[in-house]
């Protein structure tokens, strides 16, 4: 993985290939969807059993994140959350700017209280078993959308941009604040961090993220939101910029004008096509000195990647029918690697 933060080659490109090696036995479980989510013994239990029963080739480890939904750095600020099936969110806690909650974390609070606990017990029970992922954050202006709600939050950048200003430098600290605060209780228990995206890396290793970039323009996300990524990515150790859809592409070239950000996970969003349809992007970020995490649709995509692509710097990660299948696509990147160099 260092070689890939590096942009250097070993023997091949990296690529993360799973398989199904049996069908996960079915874990028992609270029949409250509430509790599904913060039941640890029983969310523990399924993904323990989930990768008991996955083959990891390549550079794929197994990996768990603590999980509260993308909105769980406006809980920890006092929103109420509700949950749902597969996802939670926010209910909107600001709703006058003349009567603003604290944009300060408070580590007493009861979700940062759960969240915490749900980190604890998560790194206790992987010893030896998988890797644990430091939570998804959606601090900084993602927070505050959770906060204020996504489309009164895009009227306030509009309307009051000086406001929304000084609340988003707030949260952005924030954001340092709850890494300083998480990453050496997962240091105690692992060497090297990362976030969401299975990029390991030394030290403090994270995925950052902006959600709402694609819904505001670029000269208002250069003035009111870049500054915050880039203190973000200056103070982490190593950084892959989650760039989720085609409304974020816009915002490309500032976030590769970052040093902070040495990597980009290009999702091109549900509905969209698939990876390989975007190479005018994904070769302004390797041109750009970037590293590139890609989800790939299956062996056929590999290989077009790999043909167009520079190997250096690129993660591919695929599942594949099975072990055999996953070590022959291993074998043939290593191929196509030869090929390009």
């Amino acid at each position: 993985m260092i070689a890939w933060w590096n942009q250097e080659i070993i023997d091949r490109a990296c690529i993360q290939v799973t398989a199904r090696l049996a069908e996960p036995r079915p874990i028992p479980g609270p029949e409250d969807i509430r509790e599904r989510w913060l039941d640890m013994e029983y969310v523990l239990a399924v993904a323990d059993e989930r990768f008991r029963c996955t083959y990891f080739g390549g550079e794929a480890y197994p990996s768990f994140m603590p999980n509260l939904g993308p909105d769980a750095f406006s809980a920890y600020l006092g929103a109420e959350l509700v949950f749902a099936e597969g996802t939670t969110w926010a209910k909107p806690l600001l709703t006058d700017w003349d009567n603003p909650p604290s944009f300060e974390l408070d580590f007493s609070a009861p979700w940062w209280q759960k969240m915490e606990s749900m980190c604890t017990e998560a790194l206790e029970f992987a010893a030896g078993k998988f890797f644990v992922t430091i939570p998804d954050g959606h601090g900084g202006t993602d927070g505050l959308a959770g906060l204020r709600g996504q489309q009164q939050l895009c009227y306030d950048f509009a309307d009051r941009p000086e406001v929304v200003r000084e609340a988003i430098k707030k949260l952005d600290q924030a954001t340092i604040d709850y890494y300083e605060r998480l990453f050496p209780l997962f240091h105690r228990y692992q060497e090297g961090a990362c976030g969401f995206v299975p990029a390991w890396g030394p030290g403090n290793t994270m995925t950052s993220q902006c959600d709402f970039l694609a819904l505001v323009s670029p000269d208002m996300s250069k003035e009111l939101i870049m500054p915050g990524i880039r203190m973000e990515t200056d103070y982490l150790g190593h950084s892959v910029f989650h760039l989720d859809g085609p409304r974020a592409l816009p915002h490309l070239d500032m976030l590769l004008e970052m040093p902070g950000v040495e990597a980009i996970q290009w999702v091109p969003g549900s509905g969209n096509p698939s990876a390989s349809h975007w190479l005018e992007y994904l070769k302004r970020v390797q041109q750009a000195g970037r590293s590139l995490w890609l989800s790939v649709s299956g062996p056929d995509e590999v290989e077009v990647l790999m043909r167009e692509l520079s190997p250096r710097g690129l993660m591919m990660c695929t599942h594949v029918r099975s072990r055999e299948a996953a070590d022959a696509l291993m074998a043939d990147v290593a191929r196509w690697t030869t090929d390009r160099r």
